[in-house]
């Protein structure tokens, strides 16, 4: 999931690939992730690193065609904006 951008199978796509029903998917993992798995991934897209892009292309890139919708999500997930945790980055670069 994390090399190949582009469109994701969904759910039902996975759960067929892996010859269960979309319950036992789900239930599998929770059980190994301890997350669902939309929650999984949509923190994976909003942890990719996208220091070197605007939050624009990073929204559209995470999968959400608002900046302001990727940065809401972004901020309710991580307690930080995108803006702050770039600037948390640049302050360890530097100091470094």
């Amino acid at each position: 999931m994390r090399a190949k951008s582009g469109p994701m199978p969904s759910l039902t796509d996975l759960a067929e690939i892996g010859g269960m029903s979309l319950s036992a998917l789900r239930q599998l993992f929770l059980q190994a992730h301890q997350t669902s798995p939309m929650a999984y991934i949509r923190n994976l897209r909003l942890t990719m690193n996208y220091d070197n892009l605007n939050i624009q292309a990073a929204a559209v890139l995470s999968g959400y065609t608002s900046a302001s919708n990727f940065a809401t999500v972004f901020r309710k997930s991580f307690a930080l904006t995108p803006s702050q945790v770039r600037q948390h980055k640049l302050r360890r670069f530097k100091s470094s």
